[in-house]
């Protein structure tokens, strides 16, 4: 694929398809912004990412990451301009526009609005060390949101009136069963990111714990009744990132955990 003279994102295989659909959108609405062309390295199987069409430009490239940011706020000049990093604000982003660039395959047939989807990551998270811990807090099960969150989210949509249904990217894990069991959850197999991030668009009532990835569920899905964790490794409030939602419900977990 052509990519010189064009503003693209670099994937540099950071993270995983939530962190992806970051930096996508991020630099699509960056080359729409600036009239310029948006390539991207690959398209997600899967998925149908919109990509820009403008102005292309040869040289050497600009790169854009965290520590010089403040370069978008200026007008660009007749240079490319390459993107690596995460950009994970809630600020930088439209949603509405984002359902519109970020496509599924297989359209989206909604669920009754009496119907709840709860997200689980376990999988890499459980596998996260306590040395990467920065506040003191107990990670013996790596950055699993934790029980504790999932008592209070699922006390806002009780069993006598929503039909409440989980997902996890590790379905047989004892962690996911005893939920299930303990919550009255109606277990969905699966595991695979796109079918599983369709499958959350497909609700109106979501969970979410502490996840890039179920937090584009949460955006795709174009639903206000969604429930996020705050203030949960690797969720902090700083310079790095913010993913609240005014329009969500916030679960504070600070000495919650």
């Amino acid at each position: 694929m052509e990519t010189r003279g064009a503003i693209m994102i670099t994937y540099h295989n950071m993270g995983r398809l939530g962190n992806n659909l970051f930096q996508y959108a991020f630099a699509q609405a960056l080359a729409i912004s600036k009239g310029f062309k948006l390539v991207i390295p690959e398209q997600i199987s899967g998925l149908r990412l919109a990509c820009a069409d403008g102005h292309a430009f040869d040289g050497e490239a600009i790169e854009i990451n965290a520590l010089n940011l403040d370069l978008i706020q200026l007008p660009f000049q007749r240079r490319r301009y390459h993107l690596n990093g995460f950009f994970q604000k809630t600020k930088y982003y439209d949603f509405k526009k984002c359902r519109e660039w970020i496509q599924f395959e297989q359209p989206v047939v909604k669920r009754p609005d009496c119907d709840l989807i709860v997200h689980v990551r376990l999988g890499d998270y459980l596998e996260v060390g306590s040395y990467l811990a920065t506040d003191g807090g107990d990670y013996s099960e790596g950055w699993f949101v934790g029980r504790r969150y999932y008592e209070l989210a699922l006390a806002m949509f009780p069993k006598s009136r929503y039909c409440r249904y989980a997902m996890s990217d590790d379905v047989n894990h004892p962690i996911f069963k005893e939920l299930c069991r303990v919550h009255e959850l109606i277990p969905l197999p699966s595991g695979d990111r796109i079918v599983d991030l369709w499958t959350m668009a497909s609700f109106d009532n979501l969970v979410i714990p502490n996840s890039t990835y179920g937090w584009w569920g949460g955006v795709l899905s174009g639903s206000n009744q969604i429930v996020y964790p705050h203030n949960v490794h690797p969720w902090p409030l700083d310079d790095r990132i913010d993913l609240r939602v005014k329009e969500w419900v916030m679960v504070d977990l600070k000495g919650k955990r």
